[in-house]
C-alpha cells in the first residue's frame, strides 16, 4: 500500500520542459499505517476440460510475509503495519522495512533529485549544487552547492562551499564559504566563515576566522579573529532579529493569499446560490 519505485525520470516545469532534478516525494508512513496484505491462499481443486475430463490441478506455494526492522504484524497475522513513523521500504529480498529517518547510500545528485521528507534526512555523501534537501533535522557530509530547509537542525561534517541554508533550528559546520544562511537558532563553525551571509536568531560562534562577511546575530557574535588585512571589511549587527522579520513577512504575505482565496470562495458560493435559484424555478416551472 505504498509506492515500492517512487523515483522518476523528472518533473514537469510551467514551461513544459522537464526537471530531471525532479524524481517526486519520499514516501512518509505513520506508525500503525497498513503497508502490505496477505490474502490468504484458497485451496486448489481439480477442473474438467471441454470434453468432460478431470484435469488434476498443481498446487499453489502460499507466500510468507517478511518483516525488517520497523514493522509488525496485524493480530490476524494478514497485515504489515508500521512499527514507527518513517520512510517505507520494500527490499529486493522481499522484507518490509520502515526507517525513522530517510538515509542516502552517497551524494545527492541526478540519481536521488530533489529530497523532500518529513521526517529527519541522512546523506551519506554531498548535496551537489542545484539539488534541494527539505525535511526536518538533517545531517550531511558536505554541501556543495546546493540549497537545504530544514524544519529542525542542520549538521554538516566538513563545510559549506556556495549553499544555502534555512534552518528553524541551528547550524553545526566546518566553515562556510560563498554561502547563504538564515537560521532560528544558533550558527556554530569549527573553522572560519569567508564571502558569507549569515543571519540568525541566536549567537554566531566562530573557532577560527570571520572574513569579509555580513553578519546579523540576535544574541551576538564570538569569533577568535575577526578581518584582516587584506581581505574585504565584515558588517557586523547584534541584538537584531531579522529571521523573525523574514518569517513575519511571509506570514503576512501568506494570510494576504489565503484572504484573496476566501474572496474568491465567497464569490463561487453566492455564483452558485443564484444557479441553484435558477434550478429551483425551472424545476417549479416543469
Amino acid at each position: 500500500f505504498f509506492d515500492t519505485d517512487y523515483l522518476k525520470a523528472g518533473g514537469l516545469t510551467v514551461d513544459g520542459t522537464i526537471d530531471f532534478r525532479d524524481r517526486g516525494s519520499v514516501p512518509h508512513v505513520e506508525e500503525d499505517t497498513v503497508l502490505a496484505e496477505k490474502i490468504p491462499a484458497a485451496e486448489s481443486r481439480n477442473g474438467r476440460n471441454i470434453f468432460g475430463k478431470e484435469i488434476e490441478t498443481v498446487p499453489g506455494n502460499d507466500i510468507m510475509l517478511k518483516l525488517g526492522k520497523g514493522v509488525k504484524f496485524s493480530e490476524d497475522g494478514l497485515k504489515v503495519l508500521a512499527a514507527v513513523s518513517g520512510f517505507p521500504k520494500y527490499s529486493l529480498s522481499g522484507h518490509i522495512f520502515v526507517h525513522s529517518e530517510y538515509v542516502t547510500s552517497g551524494d545527492v545528485d541526478f540519481e536521488t533529485g530533489h529530497i523532500t521528507y518529513s521526517g529527519n534526512v541522512n546523506v551519506n555523501g554531498r548535496i551537489k549544487s542545484g539539488f534541494k534537501v527539505s525535511g526536518n533535522d538533517m545531517k550531511a557530509v558536505e554541501l556543495d552547492g546546493g540549497i537545504i530547509d530544514a524544519q529542525g537542525s542542520v549538521r554538516i561534517e566538513n563545510g559549506i562551499n556556495e549553499g544555502k541554508i534555512y534552518c528553524r533550528g541551528s547550524i553545526y559546520a566546518k566553515f562556510i564559504h560563498k554561502s547563504s544562511i538564515v537560521c532560528m537558532g544558533d550558527v556554530v563553525i569549527e573553522k572560519e566563515i569567508v564571502d558569507s551571509d549569515v543571519e540568525c536568531s541566536g549567537s554566531c560562534v566562530v573557532g577560527g576566522k570571520l572574513i569579509s562577511s555580513e553578519i546579523s546575530a540576535k544574541m551576538g557574535v564570538r569569533a577568535k579573529n575577526i578581518g584582516s588585512e587584506k581581505a574585504g571589511h565584515n558588517t557586523i549587527q547584534v541584538g537584531h532579529d531579522v529571521f523573525t522579520e523574514k518569517e513575519l513577512e511571509k506570514n503576512a504575505a501568506r494570510l494576504s493569499e489565503i484572504e484573496n482565496q476566501i474572496g474568491l470562495c465567497r464569490q463561487n458560493m453566492e455564483k452558485l446560490s443564484q444557479e441553484n435559484l435558477e434550478i429551483q424555478r425551472e424545476v417549479s416551472q416543469l
